[in-house]
């Protein structure tokens, strides 16, 4: 494939005129993009010849934000995250829900139809993030090599995201955010690159703060990097109105979720309540890596009849107390749980990948090598770029370092990963791109 991208990226490059700048998206990247969809469609296509149809729509829906798409679709509101009336609910936040609730009222509730149609919607999204995956490794390429170098990145970034294993499986496989938080994420990234470059328009702060809000509203775990990205456009662009405008615009969206959720529980839950479940659920004496759903109120019939008695905002509240009095009093047997969840984050799910990779199937073995390598190439890709003192690479790498903390001490779920793959991929290209870089310059010399 390398050498095949090194001429798609030299021609789009020469065929650049002289004096004028590049295309957005030379003609070299709509094959990738293209790849993204049909393999997607296949991989889906081939699942559903294996199943039965009535079935097929059952187990995707039965989750969280299924559970609460039924209640909205059918006149109960944002509520019921378990398969019980239970009222009120802030336990995800509100987008993807309220995808779903929409594509269950025009297609029906939890039907096959409705099943086809989210693949469907995650299809779109997966392909669309080649869009801004390939502006943004682009732009970021570009601070430490020639406009060859950038556009070989970009166009192998976008080849990664087509074949890698997880953002083709993810898409049938679960009804969850994940392709749409990595389309988000990754727009996020490259607004950021491109605010860097050209942030002398209001409008473009605006929207910058109007796409914060929808990351949020959909994945609030992606606050961990909000901060520092502020903080790259401000050292960068010393554009401090502007930046404060796009953080304004961000809290004004945001506001109005935050005041129904005081209104519903007449408590403080900016977005979502269920971090106090999820740091018990990874941190009691029952617990397990990999975890399997033990304990979990939608399984444990004891814990949701907790759930419902005592409410939800309480329910969490006293898990979360839980959760640190566990860690506070066992923080070895914490600290070796973290690490068996940073490994099993990093590889497709096991804590034990060695053993895996030796006796799992070949599907298994896929997964599991794509997700090394892809991680051990965006550390490579960190460590290249800071060593040519491109200090804007710290906008991308906060995405793999920061934002995975959060499920060290809950629940490392290969669908976690998914949402910032796209960030981890852009580091991995642009560190594959340099280093063919270097041997074509090594090989001409």
């Amino acid at each position: 494939m390398q050498p095949m991208l090194h001429a798609q990226a030299q021609r789009s490059a020469e065929s650049a005129p002289r004096g004028r700048s590049q295309p957005a998206f030379p003609q070299q990247f709509w094959i990738p993009l293209a790849a993204t969809a049909c393999l997607r469609v296949g991989f889906g296509w081939t699942y559903l010849e294996r199943v039965s149809h009535s079935a097929v729509p059952i187990a995707p829906f039965a989750f969280e934000s299924g559970n609460i798409a039924r209640a909205l679709a059918t006149g109960h509101g944002f509520a019921s995250p378990l398969p019980v009336a239970s009222g009120p609910t802030a336990w995800v936040a509100p987008v993807y829900p309220g995808l779903l609730a929409i594509l269950f009222r025009l297609f029906g509730v939890a039907s096959f139809s409705a099943f086809i149609a989210a693949v469907s919607l995650n299809v779109v999204f997966a392909t669309l993030v080649c869009l801004p995956l390939f502006a943004a490794t682009r732009a970021m390429a570009r601070h430490v090599g020639s406009q060859r170098t950038a556009q070989l990145a970009g166009l192998l970034a976008c080849w990664l995201w087509a074949i890698y294993p997880n953002a083709i499986l993810l898409t049938y496989q679960s009804m969850w955010d994940g392709c749409l938080s990595a389309l988000l994420g990754i727009t996020v990234l490259w607004l950021t690159l491109r605010l860097l470059d050209d942030g002398d328009r209001a409008r473009d702060w605006v929207l910058y703060g109007v796409l914060w809000t929808v990351l949020l509203l959909t994945n609030p775990v992606f606050i961990a990097v909000l901060p520092i990205l502020f903080a790259v456009l401000l050292w960068r662009r010393a554009a401090m109105p502007r930046a404060a405008l796009a953080l304004l615009v961000t809290v004004l969206c945001v506001l109005p979720w935050t005041v129904r959720n005081r209104e519903a529980f007449h408590a403080w839950v900016p977005i979502r309540s269920d971090l106090g479940l999820s740091l018990w659920l990874g941190n009691n004496t029952d617990t397990t890596v990999p975890w399997h759903g033990q304990q979990h109120p939608l399984d444990d019939l004891s814990e949701r009849a907790l759930f419902v008695r005592q409410g939800e905002v309480p329910y969490m509240r006293a898990k979360f107390g839980a959760a640190l009095a566990y860690i506070a009093a066992h923080p070895l047997q914490t600290a070796e749980r973290a690490w068996l969840r940073f490994r099993a984050f990093w590889s497709g799910g096991t804590p034990h990948p060695l053993h895996t990779f030796l006796w799992g199937n070949w599907q298994v073995r896929y997964v599991l090598f794509a997700d090394l390598l892809l991680g051990l190439g965006a550390l490579a890709g960190i460590t290249a770029l800071l060593r040519r003192k491109a200090t804007v690479a710290w906008a991308a790498a906060i995405f793999p370092i920061l934002i995975p903390f959060a499920y060290y001490f809950t629940e490392a779920i290969p669908r976690y990963r998914l949402a910032l793959d796209p960030e981890v991929i852009l580091l991995a290209a642009c560190w594959i791109a340099l280093r063919a870089n270097r041997a074509r310059a090594g090989t001409a010399s």
